[in-house]
């Protein structure tokens, strides 16, 4: 099942269809959400638990708009055009620390740059060729020195404690969209992710991609397909092409952790 579009909701429709799907197809449910502290992501939980009970969902759907809409007016006004990016900054938002950016030189003189806590990864100014090389270059060259030897810095990346969700937000459509990656956090631990979703944009609208455990890959329009999905192969196949989806180019890829 997906939602319906109504009121500009193509932004929602699209990115709860995938989480959706992920919070029906796993057990206990509550699982799927751990990690997930705000209160976008709470409310989002009540939504899906409501669903359950009468199948409504552009009932369900408004409700979780409006409870949005109070938390973030400016980028969330019920009706109006909202973006996929900051619906899952709220959404993947969490109570510790996801990733933490650092500059380092030779000598192992470091200074601390941010952190950020929230599965939602959107591209700097580097295109990369696969998600999961975009993981796997943990540092990068800056302009900055080092403020005690004057040997230029490197930034380093590291993984500290992932939600169950992450999401990618692509700069260009040639980024792949692995159907599977891992990443190893700081700890050591090694960490798997399948590809549980994209959503895609063009023409001022979003639609989905929905991937199942099984690799089967349905696709989503909340305008043209309304509730329902269109079954459009296996993933395995290799004859799904997920850069572009009727038109529309790839603008997030969500995963899922195994």
């Amino acid at each position: 099942m997906g939602f319906a579009w109504s009121d500009n909701s193509c932004a929602y429709d699209s990115t709860l269809t995938v989480l959706y799907s992920i919070w029906s197809s796993h057990h206990p449910r509550d699982y799927v959400f751990s990690g997930m502290t705000s209160n976008v992501a709470s409310n989002l939980k009540q939504m899906f638990q409501n669903i359950t009970v009468d199948q409504d969902f552009e009932i369900h759907c408004d409700v979780f708009r409006h409870a949005l809409e109070g938390i973030d007016s400016v980028n969330h006004r019920f009706g109006e055009f909202a973006s996929v990016g900051s619906l899952l900054h709220h959404l993947l938002l969490t109570e510790h620390e996801t990733t933490r950016f650092y500059n380092r030189c030779s000598n192992n003189h470091a200074e601390m740059v941010h952190s950020t806590f929230s599965g939602h990864f959107q591209p700097g100014m580097e295109v990369h060729g696969s998600i999961q090389q975009w993981i796997d270059q943990t540092s990068s060259s800056t302009r900055r020195r080092c403020r005690v030897c004057n040997d230029p810095y490197v930034q380093i990346t590291e993984y500290i404690d992932l939600p169950l969700i992450i999401a990618f937000e692509l700069k260009d459509k040639s980024t792949e969209l692995n159907s599977f990656v891992s990443l190893k956090q700081h700890t050591g631990t090694a960490i798997r992710y399948r590809l549980a979703g994209v959503v895609y944009f063009g023409d001022l609208h979003f639609v989905a991609r929905v991937i199942r455990e099984d690799g089967q890959v349905w696709y989503h329009d909340g305008i043209t397909t309304q509730h329902n999905l269109i079954y459009e192969g296996s993933i395995s196949s290799g004859q799904i092409d997920l850069s572009f989806a009727h038109s529309k180019d790839a603008h997030t890829g969500i995963y899922f952790r195994m």
